[in-house]
């Protein structure tokens, strides 16, 4: 940046604290390197009783510039409701936070009484299931997840994977290309109606895992 002219990002700091704790989340306990596998990833309607809440968040570049989204669906896999939002965040675990906080906020909202949530951060599932007392920039968005799952009368989470997330992931996407406030759709928007079709028939997505591995959305 000195020999380029650039001006330092003010932000350099947290940016770096964000992605340390976002890596050390992803890869702590992966140093052994394992044979991969080919495998069918796909949504999977919640129990009959239960609602499905899947949550995303998307960084544009390093600016803080970020979105985050999500949707309810029903156990026949029909869309209840959803949302888009920007929001400003300098790593992808503060967004998917952020994501997650406003999808247990509208599950509270509607009052939901049973609710699988899922997403594909387990960094985000870690901070949020752990007994520990968070601290830092993420203490408070934690503590706000927690608040919520605590509102609600039954409810789990669970991880999947991305492939099993992305409708999701263009609510986020579009959350970041909004200029401002939070969209609710209590329709499908355009850009999440092809995903929908791809989940609601089951149809699966192939992914790259390490042997011998699990999910719950295979």
């Amino acid at each position: 940046r000195v020999f380029k002219q650039q001006a330092v990002n003010p932000n350099l700091l947290r940016t770096v604290e964000m992605h340390v704790r976002e890596f050390f989340y992803c890869v702590k306990g992966s140093g052994n390197k394992r044979s991969s596998m080919a495998k069918e990833v796909r949504w999977l309607k919640p129990a009959f009783g239960w609602l499905k809440l899947n949550t995303d968040g998307s960084v544009v570049g390093d600016n803080g510039i970020a979105g985050c989204g999500g949707l309810i669906r029903d156990s026949n896999g029909l869309w209840i409701t959803g949302f888009a939002k920007p929001t400003t965040a300098f790593s992808s675990l503060v967004a998917e936070l952020f994501a997650l906080r406003e999808g247990l906020a509208l599950c509270v909202e509607l009052q939901a009484q049973a609710v699988e949530v899922e997403l594909d951060a387990s960094a985000a599932i870690s901070l949020i299931s752990c007994n520990i007392t968070s601290n830092g920039d993420l203490s408070v968005l934690v503590d706000d997840c927690r608040e919520f799952l605590l509102q609600l009368p039954q409810a789990r989470m669970t991880h999947c994977y991305r492939e099993a997330n992305c409708c999701a992931d263009a609510l986020a996407k579009l959350g970041a290309n909004l200029s401002s406030a939070c969209n609710r759709f209590n329709s499908p928007p355009p850009v999440a109606i092809p995903f929908l079709l791809v989940d609601s028939l089951g149809t699966a997505r192939t992914r790259m895992v390490p042997f011998g591995s699990c999910n719950s959305s295979s």
